[in-house]
């Protein structure tokens, strides 16, 4: 069976999450941010990073914020 990394070339990549009201869109990109993590058995800490980097606009704003006050 192939290593989770190699199964990573066959998934499409994640839209980037710009949050909003919508909570069905945030359960939906949420799914297929874990469904990458399982697929290429990520640890916790690179899924953070990863998730992180598809955070655009006031989502990214958002975390940028919450890491702020995590790190304080």
């Amino acid at each position: 069976m192939a290593d989770g990394k190699d199964l990573s070339k066959f998934m499409a990549n994640p839209e980037p999450f710009r949050g909003g009201k919508d909570n069905k869109y945030a359960t939906t990109w949420f799914k297929s941010m874990d469904q990458l993590r399982q697929a290429v058995q990520m640890k916790d800490k690179e899924a953070l990073f990863v998730a992180a980097s598809y955070l655009k606009g006031p989502a990214e704003l958002w975390w940028d914020n919450l890491e702020e006050q995590i790190k304080t």
